[in-house]
């Protein structure tokens, strides 16, 4: 049994949340790892398609919070430093 990779990640002051939303799904179909943002109380699944777009836009973050990255699978660190790469650019 495979064990979750996690890391926080800040979302900086004026970032468009709505942008790193697409990078997190387009992220998310590069790799075979199941990639997953937590925030407070809830967790999307991230499934690269506009449906995950939209449930990461629905979670109530704003700019200056720190929200978890996580991913499970063969290729899940690959897949979290692309996702922390893209979160960051």
């Amino acid at each position: 049994m495979m064990e979750m990779v996690e890391c926080c990640v800040n979302i900086a002051a004026g970032t468009g949340f709505a942008r790193l939303a697409v990078k997190l799904s387009e992220t998310a179909r590069l790799y075979t790892a199941d990639l997953f943002v937590q925030y407070e109380d809830k967790t999307v699944h991230i499934k690269g398609c506009a449906e995950s777009i939209m449930d990461v836009m629905a979670l109530p973050i704003k700019p200056g919070v720190c929200i978890q990255l996580k991913a499970v699978g063969i290729d899940e660190q690959k897949a979290l430093q692309a996702a922390k790469m893209h979160m960051k650019n």
